[in-house]
Parts: C-alpha cells; structure tokens; sequence
C-alpha cells in the first residue's frame, strides 16, 4: 500500500532548523531505491498458511484435542529437536523446544507471550514434563537398578538414588588421598573419595556456618560399601571416576524406556527420587536432605542450628541402601585424629552438650554465696553494702536469664528484643532487622515464669530498702521485657541504675565457659538438643521457623504449640533444662524478700 501510495507517510508538523544539519539543495523528499523495491516484494508475499500445534507424541493427543482451540494452535508446530552437541549432558525427554514451521513476522517476545498462555491454558499432563523435580514409582527405580550397565553407570545411578546428590555434582567427584587435604579449601564444591581413610566427603553449601575450630563441621562423611569402594581404587589419584555419566546414563535409559508407559528415568529424576528413600530413615528433614549436600532456601535456616552426628548420617546412608536393596555390610573405618579432624559432629559448631551448661550454672551460684553472706551481715548502723549487693543481684538475673533463653531457644535478648510472659504461654519477639519482623507465642514453664516474677518483686524491695538506707537505684525498666533486670553502676555518677537486661551483660561477669562462647549458643544447643525428642514441627516452631506445607510434621505446624502434645512439650523443656543443671532458687533464702 506504500508502493502504491495508497498510504502515505506523515509529514512533520515543525521543522527544528539547526545550524549542524544542512540541508538539500531543494526541497525535494529523498527516496532510497531498495527500500522501494523491498516494499513491491513484501506486498506481493502472501501470508503463510495456519497449522494447528500438534506434539508428536501419542500419549499426548488425547489431552491436546480435548483443549486445545484454533486460535491456540494457530502458526506453531511444537516438536523435540535433538541435541546436536556430543558433548551436551541433558537429555532430550526433559526439554521440549516450540520451533516454528514457516516464517513469521512476529517478534520473539510474541512468540514467548503465545507460548506461555497455551501453556498455562493446558492441563499439566498435555505437555512433556521438563522439570527436574519428577519423582520415578518404585517399579521405575528397581527396573533402573536392574540394568545390564557398566560398572561407571551403575554405581552413578546408586549414588543418585541414596545421597541425592545433583548429578552436575557427582560427575566433579574426585579422588584424593586424605581427608585433610580435601577438607582445606573452605570453596570447593567437588565430592572427594578418600582413599587414605576410604571414604566419601563433600561440602554442605549452606546451612551450618564455617567454624575455624572446626572446619569438617561442613563436611559430610561416609564409608561406602565393600563394592564401591573396590570400584574407586581403580583409579588414581586426582581422576574423575564419573566423568560424562550424565549423559551416557540418560541415553541407555532412554533406548529401554522409550516404549515404557510412564516417564522416561534419567540423571536427574534418579536424584529427585532418592528424597522418598532418604526421609522415612531420617529424624527430621534436615538429617535427610543434609546427605544431598544442599539444603535450600526453606531448610538452611532450621539447618544452620541443628547439629547431626556423623554416625546418624549413615545410618540413613546404610538404611536408604537396605530399602533398595543394595545394602552390603562394612567395617567402621578409623578416621585419624589430628587438629584439623576432631570432631564427630556435623552441622551446628556452636552447639553444646547439656553438660557444657551445668558448669556455668554451678558457677553463678558458687560466686552468689560470698555476696550473700556480705548482705545478710549487714546492720543499719553500717555502710550499705552497695558493691555486694550488684554483684549478687548481677548475678542472680545472669541465672534467670539463661534459665529463661535455654529454656525458649529464644534469639540472644537485646535492645530490640520484646516478650510478655503470661500464664502457660509467652509472646516473644526477638527479631526486628532488616531481614525482617517476628515474633511467636511459645510455652512457658512454670518454675521459670515463677523464678522471674520473684525477682522482679525483689528488685522493688532492694529500691525501697536503698533508699531507706539513703542510696539511690534509679528505675529504668520498661514495660517492653518482662525477662529479669539488671542492676549495674554507671561509669559516670555514683547513682546505681536498673535497666532491662540483655544478653551482653553476661559477658561483665566474666564466667569462664561464656567468655568465648558465641552469644547464640544457648539457641544452637537447644535446637540439637530437642530435635531427637520432639517433633520437627514444635522445634521450629519454638525457634521461630515454623514452616506449612513441606514437611511431614506439616498438620502440625498449622496448630498452635498449646494444642499439639503440650504435655509431651513441656516434659521435654523440663528435661533439658534440669539436664543443663538449672534450678530455681530458694527465695525464701534470698535476703530482703519477702
């Protein structure tokens, strides 16, 4: 219609005159010979034919016809194209590329917009599935295992099923000669086989934090059966034993299960299957997906608290084979003890064992009794014991402070820190950062609620007898943190203050077992500690990483801590706390308390 001037082009409404243009020697519009020709040739083009979007397999065309419309299926052809790289390790079943038949003059962003609303249109089963994330049925899985394969793809399929491991990852596996020298580089992703203490190691990438005391606590370590590790000493030191198993595997597994109802098994739907084998063995999630070397997004918090014994590892290893039927008894390999590896435990560095508390409590309580004697001799013709009575009453709210933080697994109390405590239960906000706002409501025991709210009344009493006895303790405390006080003198004036109290006072007191401890430790231990006790659900809900819909303990999670084993709960806090040598104090032995 342009050739033909049916059309014209607009003409311009202002001429902006500009001293760098110059302009023609007449008026004259310029034509540009090709262009014209160019436009005869497209306007004598006609269109291309429309072709409904068929996809090639059989197994689909019951679903396309049933919902697929013309204007759907107009100008595509969806079809599989072979890879044409050798070298390339995904397998062609798991992609499905839309290619178009004839040419179009639509733009690849309309191509992508039409793509994605038929796709949304379609009930899930009328497209190939390309995701990675398809689980395999159990006749899939042993009709896998029963393969003629080499050694090489046999033993890759084994450990896709029982560790989970991305096959990406896998195929890095590379054998060193100690553990030590492949524990060194906190950055390297690569499984290593050891073939000093022949076994298997490789790096959580995420979850527990790098300890430098102990740097194996990212380390996952386990011995293999007498097979496999027979079929490792093959090879020598720095080679990669899976080397291209990717895509070896997927095309023997494609000629087998080309004609088999049901998804094709490949590398990655192996992977993905192994969570339905690991889990039923495991405590909680967190056991099961830490032999899959990664825990993602909704696991890595709950994860980083957690810490996991080496021996429960394989455990779930060895009963994860036995399920499969692939299980071969082994010999406990002797791991060398040396500064580098030391520890038995995975996970969580901070961690402590209940022992680790009773200590600290123990000392608290050995260093109240000189400050106790000095206050209970004291007569009101006398100096007010000013300093005896601060250290004994720092030391008193350091006791129900760590009481109260072992017995919630609260975050560290700190100036943003809010809690309320009531009768059974207690509302605790104890995270307000950039990250983000939260707060919960969470049991309370009852010697814990009790031992607070009576040293409360005894901070009241010990202002009017100061006062009484012409010292000032100036009144602080707001109504934001109902957890104990903290009385202290400041650098600067004689008048003693109370304040709220937060988790750095303790470190003033200079007790021993917290001086290099990290100010979390109490959370840490808690979480390890309760994890084989309760269920999965109430440790995350009492830590604040409650979570709905994914984990097997996910009815649960949408009920209140009060209604699910309440009992079964506060007899597990109990016992942790009374293990951790807590004890509520004799007020009635409390000098100044009535």
């Amino acid at each position: 219609m342009l050739s033909h001037k049916i059309l014209t082009p607009g003409e311009k409404q202002r001429d902006y005159n500009s001293s760098e243009k110059q302009k023609t020697a007449s008026n004259v519009p310029k034509h540009d010979p090709w262009h014209d020709e160019r436009l005869n040739v497209l306007a004598k083009t006609l269109l291309p034919k429309r072709q409904r979007l068929y996809i090639r397999r059989e197994r689909y065309k019951q679903h396309d016809s049933a919902v697929s419309g013309p204007a759907e299926n107009a100008l595509f052809k969806m079809r599989d194209i072979k890879l044409k790289d050798p070298n390339e390790t995904e397998e062609s079943s798991e992609n499905t590329i839309v290619q178009r038949a004839a040419s179009s003059t639509l733009t690849r962003t309309d191509d992508i917009q039409l793509v994605r609303r038929r796709t949304k249109s379609s009930p899930t089963s009328s497209l190939p599935a390309i995701t990675d994330l398809a689980r395999l049925t159990d006749v899939t899985i042993h009709a896998v295992l029963a393969q003629p394969l080499y050694s090489e793809l046999k033993y890759f399929a084994i450990l896709l099923l029982t560790l989970g491991l991305p096959p990406e990852r896998l195929m890095r596996l590379t054998t060193s000669e100690h553990v030590d020298t492949a524990t060194d580089n906190h950055h390297d992703d690569r499984p290593h086989w050891c073939t000093a203490e022949s076994v298997l190691c490789y790096r959580l990438l995420d979850g527990p934090s790098l300890n430098r005391s102990n740097p194996t606590n990212q380390w996952v370590q386990l011995t293999l059966p007498p097979s496999l590790t027979e079929f490792f000493k093959l090879f020598p030191l720095s080679e990669r034993p899976f080397r291209g198993a990717r895509s070896q595997l997927n095309r023997h597994l494609k000629r087998y299960f080309r004609n088999q109802p049901g998804l094709i098994p490949t590398a990655n739907r192996l992977s993905a299957s192994s969570w339905l084998y690991r889990r039923p063995h495991a405590i909680d999630d967190v056991a099961a997906t830490a032999l899959a070397g990664q825990f993602g997004l909704g696991l890595s918090a709950p994860a980083a608290y957690r810490q996991l014994s080496r021996k429960e590892l394989q455990h779930v290893f060895d009963k994860t084979l036995q399920q499969l039927g692939l299980f071969e008894p082994t010999l406990p390999v002797a791991m060398p003890v040396n500064a580098n590896h030391t520890s038995a435990s995975v996970g969580s560095a901070v961690a402590q064992p209940p022992e680790f508390f009773q200590s600290i409590f123990s000392d608290i309580r050995q260093n109240m009794r000189s400050s106790q004697a000095e206050i209970e001799a004291w007569q009101s013709y006398k100096p007010f014991p000013a300093d005896a009575l601060l250290r004994f009453s720092q030391l008193i709210s350091a006791h129900e402070l760590l009481g109260w933080q072992l017995s919630t697994g609260a975050r560290p109390v700190g100036p943003r820190s809010g809690n309320q405590l009531g009768q059974k239960m207690q509302w605790v906000h104890d995270k307000n950062s950039a990250r983000g706002i939260e707060s919960r409501v969470i049991p309370i025991l009852p010697n814990v609620r009790e031992s607070i709210k009576s040293l409360h009344r005894w901070h009241s009493l010990i202002i009017h007898v100061a006062s009484s006895a012409n010292v000032a303790i100036g009144d602080q405390r707001t109504d934001r943190l109902d957890t104990p006080a903290w009385l202290f003198k400041p650098q600067r004036g004689k008048k003693l203050i109370l304040r709220d109290m937060h988790w750095s006072d303790l470190s003033t007191l200079q007790l021993s077992q917290l001086i290099n401890s990290p100010r979390n430790v109490a959370r840490h231990s808690f979480a390890s500690y309760l994890r084989n006790r309760i269920s999965d659900a109430q440790v995350d809900a009492m830590l604040g990483h409650a979570r709905h819909g994914r984990m097997l303990s996910s009815p649960r999670s949408e009920t209140p801590l009060d209604m699910q084993n309440y009992s079964q709960l506060i007899h597990a806090l109990k016992e942790w706390l009374g293990a951790c040598g807590y004890q509520p104090l004799d007020w009635s032995r409390i000098p100044w308390h009535c």
